[in-house]
């Protein structure tokens, strides 16, 4: 499907599928670039998990041993260090999360802006004839498309 619709985008009018190609890259880019911090922070907090794990399966196979010495506290504080270190990769992986969205949904309604503007001055200047070539999905857009127009008719 989606290159089939590269192509009747093409075929239909291939100067706007041009410029609008662009935001592929741009789409791309910022996904690429996130998901690879976003695997980082989540490996470097799983593996605080892995040891703050592994300290507590081993704190409870020698309970005795560490309640016959005291050391209970310092091992608590030994796991609780674990885990805060987990909390702050999971918190950064987080952030990055909401910049990744914030960029998605940036490209894609600039790129709607951009269509909305180029196929408006391909109207204009007359290269399209058949406004009904330009499909769009959102309600809003249709709305625009038909208000604008509408009055240019």
């Amino acid at each position: 499907m989606f290159f089939t619709a590269f192509i009747i985008a093409f075929v239909k009018q291939w100067k706007m599928t041009l410029v609008l190609i662009c935001i592929i890259p741009a789409l791309g880019l910022p996904v690429v670039v996130t998901t690879m911090i976003m695997q980082k922070h989540e490996k470097r907090s799983l593996d605080h998990y892995a040891e703050g794990a592994t300290l507590a399966e081993e704190v409870i196979s020698t309970v005795r041993v560490a309640h016959a010495f005291g050391t209970q506290e310092r091992l608590v504080k030994k796991y609780d260090e674990h885990l805060i270190l987990a909390e702050k990769s999971g918190g950064v992986k987080s952030v990055v999360i909401a910049i990744q969205m914030f960029c998605i949904f940036f490209v894609i309604y600039a790129a709607e802006g951009l269509a909305f503007w180029y196929g408006a001055k391909l109207l204009v200047n007359g290269t399209i004839t058949d406004p009904g070539v330009v499909i769009t999905y959102h309600p809003l857009i249709l709305y625009v498309y038909s208000v604008v127009f509408s009055s240019q008719c």
